[in-house]
């Protein structure tokens, strides 16, 4: 029988229904209520079951969502200044701030030849003062990473996308964030969220192990649902996260824990506290459910990172590199 231990997974429950006959509800369970079980279809409709209708109730492996719709969503999540569509192609730019938001963005067909396209992504870049550059989804467009290849574009900064569902990473999250938040005293520990990045939050970001470039502000707020995480020990900002949501996405970016700070579970507080405010900015939005997966992106060589959100129950789902034009 499923119970509160299940919730944020997906199962699926076989019950009696009301003429004698049998029906199956699958989706995510997101509630255990007193003699009943309350199940999110995937068409965002609400399920309630009583325990005395259920003849059968299992856990089944998460739906795999696919490159295209996880690259989508984190393209809306870490939104760049400036966005044109080249066919299914993505051209962005922000001033330099970040690979993400000054490439191209390579989903499907450009809609001309190949030549053509990377003609058209280096007059875009050159015309902002930036350099040429192609992110490519692995292994979904594995062939055109070898095209690039062969003409000379090289490839800079692999990086490794996770995902989650959110009910369960939620949930593990909040587990071994109570658990293992052990050098600084609970009492001195507590989370803000700001719609907003305060100036001690920005602060604590870093990039490319430096100061913020002016562009950085607008790129972090380039989003109508977005959420500025901080864990404060004291009275200093000890972990910070930003949070976007896109449809079923909820994107976590800026994850970063202050050196002094590290190692006291503060990584796994600040995540938790993304992955609940993800479901509680959506809790009052009438029928709208909650975004249903997380997604995260880690250097391929943050071989810890890698291991911490794998704990908190993130799987890799695919790579993605960036070509640089010769």
């Amino acid at each position: 029988m499923l119970g509160p231990n299940d919730v944020g997974r997906r199962v699926v429950v076989r019950r009696r229904l009301p003429d004698g006959g049998l029906g199956d509800v699958l989706g995510e369970l997101i509630d255990c209520p007193p003699g009943a079980l309350v199940v999110r279809r995937a068409d965002g409709g609400d399920v309630t079951v009583a325990v005395d209708d259920v003849l059968a109730g299992k856990r089944v492996p998460p739906r795999r969502v696919s490159v295209v719709e996880v690259e989508n969503a984190a393209a809306l999540g870490w939104r760049a200044l400036e966005c044109e569509p080249l066919g299914d192609w993505l051209l962005r730019a922000a001033g330099g701030f970040t690979g993400r938001a000054n490439s191209a963005l390579a989903l499907g067909d450009p809609g001309v030849d190949l030549d053509t396209a990377l003609d058209i992504v280096r007059a875009f870049a050159a015309h902002r003062g930036l350099p040429a550059k192609v992110q490519v989804p692995l292994p979904l467009h594995a062939r055109l990473d070898g095209e690039l290849a062969d003409r000379g574009w090289r490839q800079v900064n692999p990086v490794l996308v996770m995902t989650a569902p959110v009910g369960a990473a939620w949930a593990r999250t909040e587990e071994l964030s109570g658990a293992r938040a052990t050098r600084a005293a609970q009492d001195d520990v507590r989370v803000s969220i700001d719609s907003t990045p305060a100036a001690d939050w920005l602060t604590a970001y870093h990039y490319r192990g430096g100061p913020l470039p002016p562009e950085a502000r607008a790129v972090l707020t380039n989003h109508d649902r977005v959420a500025f995480v901080a864990v404060h020990a004291g009275e200093q900002v000890a972990a910070i996260a930003r949070a976007a949501i896109d449809g079923d996405f909820v994107g976590l970016t800026a994850i970063e824990v202050v050196a002094a700070f590290r190692r006291r579970g503060l990584g796994r507080r600040v995540v938790a506290a993304a992955l609940g405010w993800s479901q509680s900015a959506t809790a009052g939005a009438g029928s709208e459910p909650g975004p249903r997966w997380a997604y995260l992106q880690v250097a391929e060589d943050n071989a810890p990172a890698i291991a911490l959100y794998q704990q908190l129950g993130f799987a890799p789902h695919h790579r993605y590199v960036y070509r640089l034009s010769p």
